[in-house]
């Protein structure tokens, strides 16, 4: 894999500080070369905050969005479309 390809920067977004606190000691260790910049947010008002320039890797793991219904998951799609779309 050469150096563009290469993840540089992990923003995890989360609302409970004490998961993103738990996050940025274990990743540290894993991935001492990669810089991680949590936010206590959601993902709506992190997301509009974040420059998204560049390669972007967008990845939502747990139960978030299975937490939403079918309009709020369509909601959430198209705001992720527009801002990493502009």
């Amino acid at each position: 894999m050469d150096k563009a390809n290469k993840l540089t920067t992990y923003i995890p977004i989360d609302i409970s500080i004490r998961y993103l606190d738990n996050i940025l000691q274990n990743f540290k260790k894993l991935f001492p070369n990669i810089e991680i910049l949590p936010k206590q947010s959601d993902y709506y008002e992190a997301l509009k905050n974040i420059s998204l320039k560049g390669n972007l890797f967008l990845l939502f793991l747990g139960n978030s969005f299975g937490n939403l219904d079918k309009k709020e998951q369509q909601e959430f799609l198209n705001f992720i479309y527009l801002y990493t779309n502009p």
